[in-house]
Parts: C-alpha cells; structure tokens; sequence
C-alpha cells in the first residue's frame, strides 16, 4: 500500500465554495455523533440519488472538544464516568438505547472495553491532517470505530499511529506530527470558534453555512436540512 505524507491541516479552515459543503462539529468520545455520522451518510446517499447530475458533496469534520480538560493522557473511563454521572454511573435504559439504536445503523458499541477516558486533541489533528489527503471520513471512522468497537485509547498516540498506517499513512510519520506540536492550536482555533458561535451540542451540522442541525436527528430532518441549504439564500435556519 503507497503510504501517505502527512502536511498541516491548514485546509481545516472553513470555506463556502463546494456547491454542497457539510461542516459537521463532533468529538470522537460522543456516541451520538457516531450515530449522527451514519444517518449523515443515509441522508447524502438518497440526496445524491435524487440530484445524480449535482457534484459530489464535500463533508469537513470540525473539533470540538467535549471534554477538554482531560489531561493529554487521558483517565480512567470509570473515575470519568462516577464524577459525570455519580457513584451509580450513566442511567441504564438510556445507555440501552443508545446500544439498541446503534445495532440499528450497524454499530455494536462496546462502552465495556473502554478502559480510558481520553483527551481527543491529538485525535482532532489526526482528522485534520487526513482531510488536507481527502482522507478524512476514512479517519474519522476508523477514530470513532477504534474507540467505541474496540476501546482503544485515543491518547495512545501509538495506537493513533498504527491506525493511521492501516489506512496507508507512514507510522514513523505520524508519530513524529503527533509528538509535534504542529495543528495544536489550529484545532483550538477552530473549537473556540465553533464556541464563539454557540455551539454546545455536538453532533452540531452546517449545510452551506446556512442552514443548521444541532444534534443526531432522523435522516428525514438531515435530507430536508440539505434540501433547504441548496435553495436558502438568506439567514441560517436552526432545526
């Protein structure tokens, strides 16, 4: 497999001049923006079979930190966990639908397995450096599969590194960029941007800047969200 050279992310910064662009803010330890990810795809895949003559739509993933002052690496999941939710933990019926509601759309979440509450910092970079290789929804898969599947840790920047390789990066590479402090403050940019702007609820969509989605609703909401972002000409519209 060709390997792949890793340039800084500065393609992360936001431009309108796709006739369809996709900025979605996530973080890679939200259940719910993994599940917003596949309804996403459903709602592309039945827009690009009604406009089969319409170019190719551009989906940005953005950085937002959820919880972003967790050291570099990472916590306990469980310590994490009891200070979030108390002593007894996250409520059961609503963890249970998550589950169910994943299976559904194909994702078997596997909240046992993770060991460590991460930091996503240097996951966010590694997502932005596989977008400046048209790369990036391959990543962000295999970041969200990794953790939520497998419970590896996205602290690990050697874990990070060989996820990385198997989608034909250089391991050596990688590493290097993530001992760096290259895109560290680009990825803070674009979060406290997305801040700036009210953003607290992740999934959070924006189609051609101009229409807007918070949270990981229905396909049917996302296809009309997309439907009225290649009509509307003036202000945003917030579902």
């Amino acid at each position: 497999m060709a390997k792949i050279t890793l340039e800084a992310a500065h393609g992360l910064e936001m431009h309108m001049s796709e006739p369809l662009r996709l900025d979605v803010v996530f973080d890679f330890v939200c259940p719910w923006c993994y599940i917003g990810k596949r309804r996403l795809e459903d709602a592309l895949k039945i827009w690009k079979m009604r406009h089969r003559d319409d170019p190719e739509p551009v989906v940005h993933w953005l950085p937002f930190q959820l919880n972003p002052d967790i050291p570099r690496d990472g916590m306990s999941r469980r310590e994490h966990v009891e200070l979030k939710h108390g002593p007894s933990g996250p409520d059961p019926q609503k963890q249970a639908h998550v589950v169910a509601l994943g299976k559904r759309l194909g994702l078997e979440f596997e909240f046992d397995k993770i060991a460590v509450q991460p930091n996503t910092l240097d996951a966010h970079r590694l997502s932005g450096c596989a977008q400046t290789k048209g790369r990036q929804d391959e990543m962000v898969e295999a970041l969200f599969r990794a953790f939520f599947m497998q419970g590896i840790g996205l602290n690990d920047r050697d874990a990070l590194a060989g996820l990385a390789a198997t989608l034909g990066f250089d391991w050596g590479q990688v590493v290097a960029y993530l001992a760096s402090s290259t895109d560290v403050t680009a990825v803070e940019h674009l979060e406290t941007q997305a801040r700036d702007a009210g953003i607290d609820i992740v999934p959070f969509f924006i189609f051609n800047g101009k229409v807007t989605v918070a949270g990981a609703h229905e396909v049917t909401v996302l296809l009309e969200a997309i439907e009225q972002a290649t009509l509307t000409e003036a202000e945003s519209i917030t579902e």
